[in-house]
């Protein structure tokens, strides 16, 4: 039986934070071979995505691209670990005076240490909307494998 592996689809789904784009091309292949390309917070998703399309696909070179637009600011946050920059606060002030240094301890002496500010994304609610997205797709894709089995 001939089976035909090759298919395009593309979707784009708005949600609270931004809105995520996910293309899927596959083409014959002997075995099942993956690529997935996700922005930077979304890795964890990428074994989800190839688990996704091995349930569904025994054979076929796929390639599943995820692009999300965030929305504004609404998106990210800045988080200050305020405990943790006391705690160096401390730290070099007794250092400074231990050793008889000149110079202050400032916010931007404290900011060099990259824990104490970063700046986090509120990704949990793209990345189930993602998942959701490249499953659907996924779906559609299967569908028409089995339409072109039919066919042949």
């Amino acid at each position: 039986m001939v089976r035909s592996m090759t298919g395009y689809g593309q979707g784009e789904v708005q949600a609270p934070g931004g809105s995520c784009a996910v293309e899927v091309r596959s083409l014959n292949h002997r075995y099942c071979e993956i690529a997935v390309k996700t922005p930077r917070g979304f890795a964890a998703l990428e074994n989800r995505i190839r688990e996704t399309v091995r349930s569904r696909f025994t054979r076929g070179r796929f390639d599943v691209h995820v692009i999300v637009n965030y929305a504004a600011v609404s998106s990210r946050r800045i988080v200050i670990d305020q405990a943790l920059a006391r705690q160096l606060f401390l730290a070099l002030t007794d250092l400074k005076r231990e050793l008889g240094l000149g110079g202050q301890v400032d916010l931007s002496t404290l900011l060099e240490l990259r824990e104490i500010a970063r700046v986090e994304e509120k990704l949990a609610r793209l990345r189930a909307v993602a998942d959701c997205e490249i499953s659907q797709h996924l779906e559609q894709l299967r569908q028409i494998v089995i339409v072109v089995e039919l066919q042949v």
